[in-house]
């Protein structure tokens, strides 16, 4: 009887042992905290252009989140800044205000107003790709970026009055009357190498060949 009593004692300190042993273990278990493994964050491509950008006249592509645009006409023209703000004109990352400005074009000038490429055109912005001063051809932006079109301008061409149509095409219907030549006039937007201008109450589009994108040489 004394040994079966003995027996079982035995059997029970072997159990509070082992749970013993277990307890601390699992406690450390749960208690430590789990190895993470850090992962390098690369940058993104808007990153590293915006990073490679050594100067705010050198190439700049403009970054934004936004949805693509929409409603976006390609263009092949020229233009100059019209704008008279002292400030300089705004050059943003989309067509419209609600986008952030990424740099400025000079509206002051000696000789004549910087010009500006165009590719695009959505509503009344344009996207140009570049801008330079034509008196001493130094480069004043380049990349991708949108300007309010009736800010920049156009002069009609011709020794008499220009015809204005009312598509980008000539099959489309004159105006009932002729803008005058050789008149600088504001641009409202464009398709191809077509520009739609105003002209005090009225607008129109004009041929390739009836309007000059510089006052340098007047395209003649």
């Amino acid at each position: 009887m004394l040994h079966s009593k003995s027996t079982k004692n035995l059997g029970l300190l072997s159990i509070a042992l082992l749970i013993g042993l277990i307890i601390p273990a699992c406690s450390d278990y749960l208690l430590a905290k789990p190895t993470v493994q850090k992962q390098e964050l690369k940058p993104s491509v808007c990153q590293i252009s915006l990073n490679k950008t050594s100067s705010k006249k050198s190439t700049l592509t403009a970054c934004n989140p936004r949805k693509p645009i929409k409603n976006k006409r390609t263009c092949n023209v020229g233009a100059f800044v019209i704008d008279k703000d002292p400030k300089g004109l705004n050059v943003r990352s989309g067509p419209g205000t609600k986008y952030r400005i990424i740099d400025k074009l000079p509206t002051t000038y000696e000789i004549a107003p910087v010009e500006v490429r165009i590719a695009a055109s959505v509503g009344n912005w344009v996207m140009i790709t570049e801008a330079r001063d034509p008196a001493e051809g130094k480069i004043e932006f380049q990349g991708r970026g949108w300007v309010y079109a009736p800010l920049l301008g156009t002069i009609t061409g011709g020794q008499s009055g220009i015809w204005g149509y009312t598509q980008p095409n000539k099959n489309s219907p004159k105006l009932l009357a002729t803008l005058p030549s050789t008149t600088i006039v504001k641009l409202n937007a464009c398709n191809g190498k077509w520009i739609k201008i105003e002209y005090g109450n009225r607008k129109a589009w004009l041929a390739p060949q009836d309007y000059c994108p510089t006052l340098i040489t007047r395209c003649s």
